[in-house]
Parts: C-alpha cells; structure tokens; sequence
C-alpha cells in the first residue's frame, strides 16, 4: 500500500534540467521532498527513496 501510494505521488512530480545539465525534481504538496540527478531515471529513483 505504502509502495503504491509513493508511486501515485511521483506521477505528480515536476522535473527541471538545470543549467548544469543535471535534473531537480519535487512533488507539490510534499514540502520539503526534492531530488537532484545526473539523469531524470536517477533523480527519480532518489525522489521515489526521499517518498
């Protein structure tokens, strides 16, 4: 249940490529949970584990 609701939120997740070519993501609604990557798939992973 809890794996399932951590995967409903990250469908509300918004992805920005910085200008260093890595990515910033957060979720509305969740402050204070963000993430950062090399790649989107990372920075999801890294979002998914901060859920």
């Amino acid at each position: 249940m809890l794996f399932e609701y951590a995967h409903k939120a990250l469908e509300k997740a918004e992805y920005k490529k910085l200008d260093d070519g890595t990515w910033f993501a957060e979720i509305s609604g969740f402050e204070g949970v963000w993430a950062n990557g090399k790649t989107v798939e990372e920075c999801s992973t890294e979002l998914l584990e901060e859920c």
